[in-house]
């Protein structure tokens, strides 16, 4: 299991809202658990699936323009 904190920034665009509903849909209907806070999503999944929707995550929102910042681990708390 592997965790990771997954950051999503607007740069140049005047809002985020909708890059993050197509983000936080997409955990949803993966099953992956996830919990949000003021500045990242934190979520919990296995290494191949996890490295997988980070990759189909980035091709879906990467029409507009964004930052993304990922911290990786391997060592997280337990999942909730």
């Amino acid at each position: 299991m592997v965790g990771a904190q997954i950051s999503i920034y607007p740069l140049r665009e005047k809002t985020i809202t909708d890059t993050l509903n197509i983000f936080w849909e997409e955990l949803g209907k993966r099953g992956i658990k996830y919990e949000i806070n003021s500045f990242a999503t934190i979520l919990w999944a296995e290494e191949d699936e996890l490295f997988k929707l980070l990759n189909d995550i980035y091709k879906m929102i990467s029409s507009k323009n964004i930052v993304m910042i990922i911290t990786l681990s391997n060592a997280c708390p337990k999942v909730p």
